[in-house]
């Protein structure tokens, strides 16, 4: 499940909550953000490329967003 979560003010990502971080084999995923642009058709994880998190894989979505954040579990 993700949440809804705001970086810095009107910059929005979905963050993993830590509760269902778990698959069906006991495999814990990582903390990592989805866009929020695309969440509603499809989740892309957004990564880390150079200065900025960009939607991968690349869409036509929001432009990068660019924080000094790094992903952690959504409360």
């Amino acid at each position: 499940m993700y949440k809804l979560t705001e970086l810095e003010p009107g910059t929005y990502v979905y963050a993993l909550t830590e509760m269902e971080s778990a698959d069906d084999d006991g495999y814990q995923l990582p903390p990592h953000w989805v866009c929020a642009a695309c969440y509603p058709k499809r989740r892309s994880v957004l990564r880390k490329i150079d200065d900025a998190w960009v939607c991968q894989p690349p869409g036509k979505c929001a432009a990068p967003i660019h924080t000094s954040q790094y992903p952690q579990y959504a409360e």
